[in-house]
């Protein structure tokens, strides 16, 4: 074989292996519960999530349009909870999982069980279904609920969210649960951490939503934040039902 084609079927060999690598993916070990995970609130619905082995989820990223930076982090996994601009915008989402469905997958290694509800009282006839997720990770149990706004789940759409450590909610009002509703549901459920999302604020365009503080006058253990990540260990969760309110995502300058 003379060195030019050699040469020639090194190249191809070589052109081949990162396409080959790509769609290898590496299943990652179990987290550990001892370091637990890091939790990043991007703005809206929009979490990102770390564990020991540095397996990243990312949930429900938004547009340009919200109001807050995007969230450009790279992630093992993309979680849509509904196609709507504010919470599916996964352009960036190459090499990662995208999970937007119902039932009980695997994805890097995370069982995750979708749910459906309904985006608003209505039986969505205004508009339409939202998906949640919940899923264990770095020994905690996890739920995100999407745009729920439907205040009357039945025992099957609540029976998964039963014994979660954290819990994510919308409380802004108008298309999804508002502050009096989130709170009634949050208190029947009884996660140790519950996490308002997806309300009004200086810094989204959605000024109509109801703030914050309408959810949190129902609650006496209120944690506010210094930051927009914080760290969620098992054996450091609090003895009853607490609310973190991360701080509010700074501009990029």
């Amino acid at each position: 074989m003379n060195r030019s084609v050699l040469r020639w079927m090194l190249c191809l060999a070589m052109a081949a292996l990162p396409a080959a690598c790509a769609r290898r993916q590496m299943v990652k070990p179990p987290g550990n519960p001892e370091w637990g995970v890091r939790i990043v609130w991007y703005g809206h619905s929009c979490f990102s999530f770390e564990d020991s082995v540095e397996r990243k989820f990312l949930v429900d990223p938004f547009d340009e349009t919200v109001g807050y930076d995007i969230p450009w982090m790279k992630s093992d996994v993309l979680m849509v909870t509904h196609e709507h601009f504010d919470h599916d915008f996964i352009r960036r989402a190459e090499r990662c999982e995208v999970v937007n469905t119902t039932g009980v997958i695997t994805a890097a290694g995370v069982e995750i069980e979708g749910g459906l509800g309904f985006h608003d009282a209505e039986g969505g006839a205004r508009h339409g279904v939202t998906r949640f997720y919940v899923w264990e990770m770095g020994g905690l149990r996890f739920a995100h609920l999407g745009d729920l706004g439907d205040p009357n789940l039945s025992e099957a759409q609540k029976e998964p969210l039963r014994n979660v450590d954290v819990l994510f909610i919308p409380v802004g009002g108008k298309t999804t649960l508002d502050g009096a509703a989130a709170a009634a549901l949050v208190k029947e459920l009884q996660p140790r951490l519950a996490v308002p999302m997806h309300y009004g604020n200086p810094r989204v365009r959605f000024f109509e939503f109801e703030p914050v503080e309408s959810f949190l006058s129902h609650f006496d253990d209120v944690v506010p934040l210094a930051d927009t990540d914080f760290l969620v260990r098992k054996d450091d969760l609090p003895a009853g039902l607490t609310i973190y309110v991360p701080a509010l995502p700074p501009a990029r300058r």
